[in-house]
């Protein structure tokens, strides 16, 4: 069963939890009736909406094929979503417990009134050829549907009239220099999407009776002013799927079908040649109206001229490790911007980095780069170091540059050059620092390794007693006798003297683990998710190496150092095949009372925990939780309710290596301590290394988790094989 995320339902939930429609205090059910309240007529497309996951393996128009859904009633459901990702991780489907937690979180987020909206910003490179002198009026573009890279993936908003919401830039009234709110120096005149070349435009207004509003008409007017920058704020948005990628979006990222523009400004710095100043296919743009002149095809021509100017001017500085924004924003050609990016060469000035975090301190700036590529990645970070929100615009080679230069390390060369570099594959003798970008990831690639190990959801804890190995040789586990009661002592008769008798169990610690590598075309290719998907599968993986472990000692039913089994007729602790019952559990109960120490004394346990495969778990949950016998004709009592606890686990199933039927019985560790988990020098946590590769071109980590597990004791355990 290929059961994976319905990025359709978490979009349309997403969209809801934005628009507020959420349901934070219902409880939860959904009904073969509410399925088919939201299907209609075999409304498919409307139904797949309100599941956060399908099946690959059942026919598509079928209920089978959608699974955890999450509301109904047009609303999402607060407990529907913890449903869904407790389901999620009981289960496994890491990917989908994953997006129902997101869920939640944005269902909890503080909700954020108009003046604190989470902003996005665009900027745009402009050209002016189109100015009325006169009225002081000029028109631009603002925004266009070419996609921006995000944390996220690829961001592309949808120009048309239902997509883009204009009133609060229209209400503000104000066009701004650089985002600063004090220097207001135009108004929008007009505003609106023009939906044919998917751009907004705008005509603004200059005020000739204010200085500072003259004084932006003429930068504007000599090309100074030469960028347009949008804030807007996102209302709705939809995953992009495998059928857009087919109409030429690309994977991952979000196409945003509803947002608002709120802030629209003029900066000196450009960034996208298809909007800004002055690029206008309207009339306007012709004087006099000549109908001989190809309007289309002279716009058209200026677009690809300028476009061309930046491209090349953006590869010159890029090969140089130089900004081009100045150069950019000056109008100057690609000559001129060779000839200065040489005299700056030859005249021994060093290259400032273009980030700034506002510590000196290269610790600083790593944890920065750390938590920025967390950010991207999708994992949460509380509070996020100095910087880092500068660094989450950068692509990994654009940090891996950063690094370079905090190392005072060249960045001249071509990309797999500078990026085996900066992994480390030629130091240039230099040596390693916290702010080397082989450092920074290891950084981020552990904190994932350890933040999904601590987080992955576990069985055999309350089962266990976790102990600390010195080194790999063998464990010696004493157990000891006890004294059954004190003796009495007669009238001037002398205390006896009673001899403790022991016996034991020797393990020992295992090394366990596996490698992966961040690769050069990784990095070249900002792939992100090889810094996040790996180690979190890695520290999922360690933590079910300890539950395999622990439960296939159930499973496997050992030879104790006493030469039988762990559970036999010879250490009492097996009964007789049935399924659970109230005669099974008397017999289990009475089994484990009667287990006597090395001494022959009566240690009376009682178990703490009933632990079943899912086969027989709902039987085992009546008689643990009901207040009457499961079955009975009438209201016997049930003496066995919530005198243990249930723990079901599919590892000692017969998919796990165990049977459908056996069941066990297990003393808290507390009273009796039968398994033993020993990890080497306290470690419990998985361990991560890393060398610069040689036989592959990247940084190789390595994930060691070094532990041992045994059973050092029978007498608080207690197996039933079913039937």
């Amino acid at each position: 069963m290929a059961i994976k995320v319905n990025s359709a339902g978490v979009s349309n939930a997403s969209n809801l939890i934005k628009t507020g429609k959420v349901d934070k205090t219902s409880s939860w059910s959904f009904t073969a009736e509410d399925g088919n309240a939201i299907l209609g007529e075999d409304d498919w497309a409307v139904y797949s909406k309100w599941f956060l996951a399908i099946d690959d393996a059942e026919s598509k128009e079928t209920k089978a094929y959608y699974k955890f859904p999450f509301g109904k009633n047009g609303k999402v459901y607060r407990s529907g979503v913890i449903a869904a990702k407790q389901r999620a991780a009981q289960e496994k489907y890491t990917d989908i417990e994953t997006a129902a937690d997101n869920l939640l979180k944005e269902i909890d987020k503080p909700k954020k009134d108009a003046a604190n909206l989470e902003m996005y910003q665009r900027s745009s490179s402009i050209t002016t050829n189109v100015i009325d002198e006169k009225n002081m009026t000029v028109p631009l573009s603002f925004s266009s549907e070419e996609p921006v890279y995000r944390w996220f993936g690829y961001e592309y908003l949808l120009h048309d009239n239902n997509a883009v919401n204009l009133q609060p830039v229209r209400d503000a009234g104000s066009i701004l220099k650089n985002h600063d709110p004090d220097e207001i120096i135009a108004k929008p005149i007009e505003v609106w999407v023009d939906e044919q070349a998917k751009v907004g435009r705008a005509i603004i207004q200059f005020d000739k009776t204010i200085q500072g509003s003259r004084d932006a008409f003429n930068l504007v007017r000599s090309g100074l002013l030469r960028g347009t920058s949008v804030f807007y704020s996102i209302d709705e948005f939809r995953e992009i799927t495998e059928e857009d990628v087919k109409n030429g979006y690309r994977m991952p990222g979000r196409i945003i079908t509803k947002w608002s523009v709120r802030e629209i400004t003029l900066t000196p710095i450009p960034a996208d040649s298809t909007v800004g100043v002055g690029r206008q296919e309207d009339i306007m743009a012709i004087k006099g109206n000549d109908e001989n002149i190809n309007k289309e095809a002279i716009t058209k021509e200026a677009i690809e001229v300028e476009r061309k100017r930046i491209a090349d001017i953006t590869a010159l500085a890029r090969d140089f490790d130089v900004d081009a924004t100045p150069y950019i924003a000056d109008g100057k050609s690609v000559n001129e911007v060779r000839e200065a990016i040489l005299n700056k060469i030859s005249s021994g000035k060093k290259i400032v980095s273009s980030v700034k975090t506002g510590k000196a301190e290269v610790e600083k700036v790593a944890d920065a780069m750390v938590d920025a590529i967390l950010l991207r990645s999708g994992i949460d970070v509380d509070k996020p170091a100095p910087g880092a929100e500068n660094f989450r615009g950068m692509t990994l080679m654009e940090m891996a540059k950063e690094s370079l230069k905090q190392s005072s390390q060249s960045t001249v060369g071509s990309m797999m050059e500078v990026a085996g570099r900066a992994l480390g594959m030629f130091r240039d003798g230099i040596t390693t620092s916290i702010a080397d970008f082989p450092n920074i990831l290891a950084n981020v690639t552990n904190k994932v390794l350890q933040k999904a190990y601590l987080e992955t959801p576990v069985k055999y804890t309350p089962l266990v007693f976790e102990t600390t190995a010195n080194n790999f040789q063998p464990i010696n586990v004493v157990r000891t006798g006890s004294f059954p009661i004190l003796s009495k002592v007669p009238e001037n008769a002398e205390y006896n003297y009673v001899k403790i008798g022991d016996e034991g169990e020797v393990y020992q610690v295992f090394k366990y683990g596996n490698k992966f590598t961040i690769s050069r075309e990784a990095l070249i290719n900002d792939n992100v998710n090889a810094l996040s998907r790996i180690p979190r599968q890695m520290g999922i993986a360690a933590k079910r190496t300890v539950e395999v472990s622990v439960f296939n000692l159930l499973n496997n039913n050992g030879v104790m150092s006493d030469g039988n089994a762990v559970f036999s007729s010879a250490h009492k602790n097996i009964g007789t095949a049935g399924v659970i019952s109230e005669t099974t559990l008397n017999e289990m109960k009475k089994l484990l009372a009667e287990q006597t120490d090395v001494n022959g004394n009566v240690i009376d346990i009682a178990p703490s925990y009933l632990v079943v495969p899912p086969a027989i778990s709902t039987t085992a949950a009546k008689w643990m939780r009901s207040e009457y016998q499961p079955g009975a004709a009438n209201e016997t009592a049930n003496i066995f309710a919530n005198s243990m606890g249930v723990i079901d686990t599919a590892r000692i199933s017969s998919v796990g290596g165990g049977s459908d039927t056996a069941w066990y019985a297990i003393a808290s560790p507390s009273q009796i301590s039968c398994i033993e988990v020993a990890y080497l020098n306290g470690q419990r946590n998985p361990y991560l290394e890393k060398k610069i590769g040689f036989d592959v071109d990247g940084v190789e980590y390595k994930v060691r988790l070094e532990f041992g597990a045994a059973i050092t004791d029978w007498r608080g355990l207690f197996k039933n094989a079913g039937v």
